[in-house]
């Protein structure tokens, strides 16, 4: 396996990072039905979200290069990218996927919906056509955050206004398509980390070894949570909408496939089991990393507790309660998190969403659900991200009512008027679904 050198991976790291390292004061008046996407790339041109869009009015009318406002991070009209650190949150490469070929996108958008929604004919289409599948998973899996906006705005009822928190997306493409990734940051590290000094010993044989990987990892997880969290503060925004979810399970996978690769390139036969020493060195990592993405919510959230934030559940039909998994127990912490489990349109928890009579406060529609994708287009999804989306368009309409509103105060009339179901008993703490016209009513009257 090859191993990097601590200096130059600070310096790779860490030397371009100026605007997450020196946050200058924050400017602008605070919207409290402003809603932030912390997710990937958003469509600021698809007409349907121009009039949702909340732009740095400072930004837009002052100079380019310039930071106008003060708040720490220059032109963003329109939000913040993490990856490239600057304010493209609407990268030409991922424009062009929809706009080069718009008709060919439409369809393979079409297909890959009614394919999640269980289609037959869409999944005879896939079979028959197997080299479609890459590329309409890629549109689907780019439009997420555009998806999200869109459901924002239609479940505010028009009170929310959007910017972008660009997480997962570079401005420059990538060597290869990945997909939307939570656990991207740990990627990058140990990718970083793998692409440098080839003679290093391997993390899983070598203590020293190990503990280089796990600080040079805890090093970039926290210069990232750190810029998000100073932008969550800068934006001034106040609902952010984290449609995504990192797991012990997920870390363990990730770290198992490390271990593959790194046997694979040393001519072992596949299906090699960790000895005694190296599932130790292997726990180590996992158990280190669990508590860097304790840490990179927890300061996230802790941080902005004027801020709420609404996070998905999860889509792997496990137990929060029983699982170490971020941002989504958070709701047991902080009392201006709101974490969504999925309904379906029978209002019966679906098989994937997760669930949790402690950490999952309440579900939301999450089956088939349509809104905007980029390009000016509109595509299907499934999951606990749509039905996040859908609770945080209600809180930006409720704080739009009630702006002096505390998160607290905010997220029980939230859960006091959920449609209550004994069927969601056992799987959410309420025992029920998203009422938005009841919680609407409940924040309009005297």
């Amino acid at each position: 396996m090859n191993f990097f050198r601590v200096t130059l991976m600070s310096t790779l790291l860490y030397g371009f990072f100026p605007l997450a390292r020196a946050q200058k004061s924050t400017s602008g008046l605070f919207t409290p039905q402003g809603v932030l996407i912390l997710d990937g790339a958003l469509d600021i041109e698809h007409p349907d979200l121009k009039e949702s869009l909340q732009l740095n009015q400072a930004e837009l009318l002052g100079q380019p290069g310039i930071d106008d406002d003060a708040n720490g991070f220059v032109d963003d009209v329109y939000g913040w990218n993490v990856n490239s650190h600057d304010a493209n949150v609407y990268p030409d490469w991922i424009k062009n996927l929809y706009v080069l070929d718009h008709e060919r996108a439409r369809f393979l958008l079409d297909k890959y919906g009614r394919y999640v929604c269980g289609d037959y004919t869409a999944k005879v289409y896939f079979m028959q056509h197997q080299q479609d599948w890459v590329p309409a998973w890629t549109l689907s899996s780019q439009s997420h955050a555009t998806h999200l906006a869109g459901l924002i705005a239609t479940e505010s009822r028009g009170a929310a206004k959007i910017k972008s928190l660009d997480i997962f997306v570079s401005s420059a493409p990538p060597s290869s398509l990945v997909p939307r990734d939570a656990l991207a940051g740990l990627r990058k590290s140990f990718q970083l980390f793998q692409s440098l000094d080839s003679n290093a010993a391997s993390p899983f044989d070598d203590e020293a070894q190990t503990k280089i990987v796990i600080d040079e990892s805890n090093r970039y997880l926290s210069t990232e949570s750190h810029e998000i969290s100073n932008y969550v503060k800068a934006s001034r925004m106040g609902v952010v909408n984290a449609s995504l979810h990192v797991s012990e399970l997920a870390i363990e996978n990730f770290y198992d496939q490390m271990w593959k690769d790194d046997f694979k390139k040393r001519g072992l036969p596949p299906g090699t089991q960790r000895n005694a020493h190296q599932q130790l060195l292997f726990q180590s990592l996992v158990n280190a990393s669990v508590e860097a993405y304790r840490h990179y919510w927890n300061e996230i959230v802790g941080n902005n507790p004027e801020v709420v934030f609404v996070v998905a559940a999860g889509n792997d039909n496990r137990n929060n309660d029983e699982e170490i998994i971020f941002p989504a127990q958070l709701s047991t912490l902080f009392d201006n998190v709101i974490t969504v489990g999925a309904v379906d349109v029978y209002g019966d928890k679906t098989r994937f969403s997760n669930k949790g009579t402690q950490s999952v406060l309440l579900g939301a529609p999450g089956v088939c659900i349509k809104s905007t994708a980029p390009g000016g287009l509109y595509h299907t999804m499934t999951g606990t991200s749509q039905s996040t989306a859908s609770v945080s368009g209600v809180i930006a309409k409720l704080r739009a009512l009630r702006p002096d509103w505390s998160p607290k105060i905010l997220r029980e009339t939230l859960l006091a008027t959920v449609s209550v179901h004994d069927r969601l008993s056992g799987y959410f703490k309420s025992s029920g679904e998203l009422n938005s016209d009841a919680a609407i009513q409940a924040a309009s009257s005297p």
